[in-house]
């Protein structure tokens, strides 16, 4: 998989933050995208693996066992397929 980290966002008073007033960039760029909070428990899954790409169309909010789902067949199955040199998804 891709190197990468995780992005935050300072967002003070926000209230789905809590008190530390940090929030995950792609969880922040998600919710922004459905203009609402997220459901509680939702997990912003990375679909090319790499949590510092938050693209629109890499993020995917999904509940915790589909989260795990994922992660099996790629892990199983190589599924997305990702390319060997950039890491990113390829699909032929």
């Amino acid at each position: 998989m891709p190197k990468g980290s995780y992005r935050t966002k300072w967002c003070p008073g926000d209230p789905d933050v809590g008190p530390h007033s940090y929030m995950g960039e792609a969880r922040w760029i998600a919710r922004k995208a459905l203009g609402k909070s997220l459901p509680k428990g939702a997990i912003v899954h990375h679909i090319d693996g790499n949590p510092a790409n938050n693209r629109n169309d890499n993020l995917l909010v999904c509940n915790r066992s589909y989260h795990l789902l994922l992660h099996q067949r790629h892990l199983r199955f190589n599924w997305p397929p990702l390319d060997p040199v950039t890491g990113e998804v390829k699909f032929d």
